[in-house]
């Protein structure tokens, strides 16, 4: 008997503590187009003083640490990649955001040669997930719920 209820003492304990389900990131993704201040593409290749990719890195805020993101398993390793748009007819730099949401908030941060910005969102959560509201570039409100655009654009 005492087998009996210390196995289903055991199984209720085992099923009180599992976790909720992972959040999913339904929205994590973002694009940004970089000109100089004569509007030329600072993402082409071909631009003179270009942003070379291999000048590119991309830190999560963690506990108050910035953390270096690199994942060799990820699709993007260093959470980010440079694509040109037909639709544009420019090219764009995709960055998933951080995943350290912390009171609806993360801040991502953009090391391009000696240059740091950051990209801080505020979330909100839905259901098992959850969708930015609103994202600042350097402290200026680029994108919110209530004027939704599809991309950023920063004049370097």
């Amino acid at each position: 008997m005492k087998n009996i209820v210390l196995i289903f003492s055991i199984f209720f304990i085992l099923n009180a503590c599992e976790k909720d389900e992972p959040m999913e990131n339904v929205q994590n993704i973002i694009h940004i187009s970089y000109t100089n201040s004569i509007g030329d593409d600072l993402l082409d290749e071909n631009t003179v003083n270009h942003i070379d990719p291999s000048n590119i890195d991309i830190y999560y805020l963690s506990e108050g640490a910035k953390i270096r993101v690199y994942d060799e398993n990820m699709d993007l390793p260093e959470s980010f990649k440079i694509y040109f748009n037909q639709t544009y007819n420019k090219y764009f730099l995709q960055i998933q955001l951080s995943h350290f949401v912390i009171d609806n908030l993360s801040e991502t941060y953009i090391h391009i040669n000696e240059d740091v910005d950051t990209i801080k969102c505020e979330y909100e959560i839905i259901d098992n997930g959850y969708s930015f509201q609103k994202v600042w570039y350097n402290s200026i409100l680029k994108i919110n719920s209530d004027n939704w655009i599809e991309f950023i654009e920063i004049t370097k």
